[in-house]
Parts: structure tokens; sequence; C-alpha cells
């Protein structure tokens, strides 16, 4: 069993490395995501988790000055193990011992159990045994999934496939995706690599509208175009390997989170920003869906938690293009966090025997290194560089102050780049709206009048008060019918020429004037809303050319001001890089220095009396 226990002592230390070094990694990406969060694109934010999840397998660490774990205390030299057995063979040196102990140790770090059998041993094959039954159940799970979809019809729901085309088309994906409605999901999702399903539930198929549904399948098929299929199937290889580390699970939980994020920043990038909020609205609907899913999240991914549908929906409301310096300093920290956290502790030099290092010729005492001649004048040349660059910062400064004051520059512009949007922007875009409001009125009115005014008369009496209701045409209405009713009783029983059949001619006749007297008055009410409208509509035109022009005006006028803003901005950071530069030459300073051959070996040589 020695072969097995060496190979096990090598797992269990590649598996604690390996743990120490993810879980440092994971809370340096909590940190950068707490102190940056709102200025990181999801992109970059899943870059992070997924250097986590790269280094939980990584297979080695090379040795770094810069590694994180140069920071542990160097520990004392490791006595040989008690386990050992004695050797009967030939005595060994003091060196030598001294380098065989720590392997020695570490080969027998633990006492072997009843059975003859090491601890490292049952460690070692308990971790397989969980990796192996994980790895197990997914496939299994995975096999059954796809088995069940290979046995489905697709969908012959002729407005998802058309949706489906219309998404692959916008990113540029030539594969073919199946699609299947199902019952036993509580929120879409994909499944398989070589031929990839599309899942949809079927209760968000029969209630959700044809524009909502064009969104949810574009989001899926940004995973099938990113392979995030394949990509699941190395993240469940990484929970495998670390089925008992809770920090493996939180990152790979993470890391699926960030992933639907960097999937809706993507969909929103195809969207226009009218389109947005809708996209934000769809996943508040989605969240009405969500169910524990009786599938494993590693084989099916499907967001169970609602508290992520909710960050997500707060990333789409503040979505904007990242800016490239964003992205600079992302790449900056990505590899930042890489260079410390993928490599392990530098082998530091032996240090002298004791009394080499305190000795002292002629009894002299230690004392710090001076700076040489070329380091003093270095320095000062560096110093006199970063007193210079101070003073054209403040002049530059004043100057800024003078023309800002000049041009009476807001504050909330002087403190952006010039490309932020301004209040006059927000006052452009509702003044666009009313336009459209007045506009679709005055047509509206347009299209009311223009036809009555051509009808005759009668047909006009016919349709005035289906189309534009008028209480007092309708009194009218109700006393002409009234009097012809009468009239027509009067004739009955008295001659043509009586006296009051007459009176109600003339009745009837004063009645039908006042009548077209009132539709004259309702053309006319209808001709001059319509005009109203219409120079409401001129009246906003010309606000918005206004403030077009006034926002032309105030972007030429601020210009020369952002030039100098940008000016300032590099030599601060030359700067800044300046007085970095001259604290490294006085740390140099300060650090010993080894002399060279040739005085050395002057020193030791042996001297004439």
């Amino acid at each position: 069993m020695t072969g097995f226990d060496d190979i096990a002592h090598l797992a269990l230390t590649w598996l604690w490395q390996t743990s120490l070094a993810a879980a440092l990694l994971a809370i340096a990406v909590l940190a950068v995501q707490l102190a940056f969060g709102r200025l990181l694109a999801p992109r970059w934010t899943y870059a992070l988790w997924l250097l986590v999840v790269v280094r939980l397998l990584f297979p080695f660490a090379p040795e770094s000055r810069v590694s994180v774990f140069n920071l542990r205390p160097e520990r004392a030299t490791i006595a040989p193990s008690p386990y050992v057995p004695a050797s009967s063979g030939p005595a060994v040196s003091e060196p030598a011992t001294a380098l065989a102990a720590p392997r020695a140790s570490a080969s027998h770090s633990a006492p072997p159990l009843a059975s003859g059998i090491s601890l490292a041993t049952v460690v070692t094959l308990v971790w397989l045994g969980g990796a192996v039954a994980y790895l197990v159940c997914c496939i299994d799970q995975y096999r059954r999934l796809v088995g069940w979809a290979r046995r489905q019809g697709p969908s012959g729901n002729q407005f998802m496939l058309a949706s489906v085309q219309r998404a692959k088309a916008m990113l540029a994906y030539r594969g073919e995706v199946k699609v299947i409605a199902t019952q036993s999901l509580p929120a879409p999702s994909v499944l398989g690599i070589r031929q990839p399903y599309l899942l949809l539930p079927q209760p968000m198929i029969e209630s959700w509208k044809s524009e909502d549904l064009d969104l949810v399948i574009f989001h899926e098929l940004v995973h099938v175009s990113r392979r995030d299929n394949l990509l699941n199937w190395v993240l469940i290889f990484a929970q495998a390997l670390h089925w008992f580390n809770p920090v493996a699970w939180f990152a790979l939980r993470r890391l699926r989170s960030e992933r639907e994020a960097l999937c809706d920043a993507i969909v929103l990038s195809h969207l226009r920003e009218d389109d947005r909020s809708r996209y934000g609205a769809a996943l508040i609907k989605a969240a009405e869906f969500i169910l524990p899913s009786r599938f494993a999240a590693a084989v099916i991914p499907i967001v169970n938690h609602k508290h992520e549908i909710q960050r997500r929906i707060q990333m789409i409301a503040r979505f904007k293009p990242t800016t490239r310096i964003a992205s600079i300093c992302a790449t900056i920290v990505l590899l930042a966090l890489a260079c410390i956290t993928f490599t392990t502790a530098a082998q530091k030099e032996k240090a002298t025997a004791p009394k080499e290092v305190d000795a002292v010729p002629n009894g002299e005492s230690s004392k710090p290194p001076v700076p040489t001649v070329a380091q003093d004048t270095s320095l000062k040349i560096l110093e006199q560089e970063l007193q210079r660059l101070d003073r054209d910062i403040e002049q530059r400064e004043a100057v800024m102050e003078k023309l800002r004051a000049k041009l009476r520059m807001p504050g909330y512009i002087a403190r952006g780049d010039g490309t932020q949007a301004g209040p006059e922007a927000e006052a452009l875009r509702q003044l666009e709206s009313f336009r459209m409001d007045v506009s679709s009125r005055h047509q509206a009115l347009v299209n009311l009048y223009e036809p009555l005014a051509k009808m005759s008369r009668a047909e006009l009496r016919k349709s005035a008060m289906t189309v534009t209701p008028d209480s007092q045409l309708g009194l009218l209405c109700d006393r002409l019918a009234e009097s012809e009713q009468r009239l027509a009783l009067l004739l009955e029983n008295k001659a043509e020429h009586h006296p009051e059949v007459a009176a109600q001619r003339r009745l009837i006749a004063r009645i039908n004037q006042q009548i077209e007297e009132r539709l004259d008055g309702v053309l006319a009410g209808l001709k001059a809303k319509a005009d109203s409208e219409h120079a409401h509509a001129q009246q906003i035109e010309k606000q918005i050319a206004e403030l077009k022009e006034f926002d032309l005006e105030n972007s030429a006028r601020y210009r020369e001001y952002f030039k100098m803003k940008r000016e300032l901005e590099n030599l601060m950071h030359v700067r800044d890089r300046l007085h970095t530069r001259i604290i490294e030459e006085r740390i140099d300073s300060l650090l010993p220095r080894t002399p060279n051959k040739r005085a050395t070996d002057f020193d030791a040589a042996p001297k004439s009396p």
C-alpha cells in the first residue's frame, strides 16, 4: 500500500491547497464586487467567478514571489516523524538528515489504522467515492432527460418556430434547435450538446404574449450559441471533485447566476431602449412561474431563486455599454487575481548560519545601507519632475475653474466627460412624446371633420349624433320628433289650413332651422379644435427645435473645457506613476546591497604582516 499512500498524500495535498487558493480567490472576487459592483459589466463579473472555477480545476501552481501564499509565516524545521521505522543502515550526515526530515513527516504524518491502511488512504477513498457518486447521479439524470427529449415530437407552434429562426439569425447561429413544450419544468431551459433542445413550460406558452415569448426564446438561444451546455459539464466535474467544499458550491452557484446576467446583457445589446423595459417586465412575469425543481441545477441550470431575478432586473434598469476604461481596469484586476492565486509561494534562499550573519570584522557594528550618489541624483531628478507636474496641474485647475465660471457650466456637466445626457435630453424626450400625442389628436379631429363636411344635410343629421354626441342637438332632435308627431295628430282631426296646423308647421320649421344652425356649430367646433391642436403641435415642434439648437450650442461651448479636463487627467495619471516610481527608488536605496565578487575575494585574502 506504500505506492497508493504516496498517491493519496499527493491528491490530498493538491486538494487542500486548491481549496484554500479558491477560497481566497472567492473572497477577493466578493470584495471586488462589493467595491466596484455597479462599475463592472456582467461579462467581467462572470469572468471573475469563472476564474474561481478554473482555480478549482487547476492541476498545478508555479512558484512566484507575488503569490498570496508568500504571506504565510515561515514554519520551523519539521522534526523527523516518530512513526518512521528505525533504519539499520549506515548513519546519515547532519545535512542529509535535515533535508530528509520534511519528506519523512509528510509521508507519514498520520499513524496507520488498526487494519494497516493509513488515514490519508481512507480520506482519499471517501473523497473519490463521493465524487464518483455525484458524477453517476448527474450522468444518469442527464441520460434520462435526453432520452425523454428525443422521444418528444417537435412543437407545431408556428409562431415559436418563427421566433426561433429570428433569434438564430440575430445571433448568427446555424445549428438546429428542437422546441419542446413541457409541463415538468418551472422555467424555460436548454438541454443537449450536439442536439440542443429548447424546453418551454406549457403554461407560459398558453398565457404569455408573443412579444414576451420572443424575448424568452432569444435569451435561451444565447445560451445555445455560447455552448453553455458544454460548460455545464465542466462545472459538474468541478462540483464532483469538490463535493465536500461549501466554497465550491457557492462559487458555482454565483457563476451560474452571473451567466444568466451575462446572457441578459447580450439580449439587451440587441434590443432597442424601448424594448429593454419590456424585457425586464418579462423577467418579473417569469418569477411567478418559479417553483422548486426536481432536476439538479447542474444538469438543467434553471434559476430557482427570486432574489436572483430581482438582481437581474436591477441590472437591466441600469444597463449601459461598458466603457473602454472600465474594461481595461477589469482586465487588470482579473490578471492580478490570477497572478496571486494561481501560483504558490516561492522557495526562499537558505539563510546563512547565525555565526556568519552576526559576525562583523574588526568588531564593527552593522550599519544601515547608505544611498549611492547615482541613487541620490536619480531621486532628485524625479522629485523635481514631480514638483513641476504639481505646479502644472495647479495652474491648469485654476484655468479650468475660470473657464467653468465664464461658461456658467452646471456642476453635473462639469463632473462628467461631456457625453452624459443632462436635463435637456429628458425635456426633449418629453416634448417628443407630447408632440406625438398632439399630432395624434389633431389627425383624429381632421379624420372626423372632413367626412362630415362633405355629407349632405340629411346624412349629416343622421351621422352627427353618432359621431360627435351633442346634448343641445339631441334636445332639438327630440323636440322635432314630438312636433312632427303632434302635427300628424292635428291633421287627423283638422283641416290643412286650420290655424293650429299652420302654427305647428311654423314651429317645426323653426326647430329645423335651429338644428341646421347647431350642425353648423358642431362642424365649426370640430374645425376649431383641429386648428387648435395643429397650432399646439407647431408650437411644440418649435420648442423641440430650440432645445436641440441649445444643446448643440452648449456642446460647442463646453468642448474646450472637456479637452482641458482630459489633458489634466492624463497629467494626474503621469504624476501618480511618477510618485510610485519615487517610492520604489527610496525603498531600493534602503535595501542592503551585496558586495561584488572581486571585493569579497580581496577582503578574504590573507594579508601580509
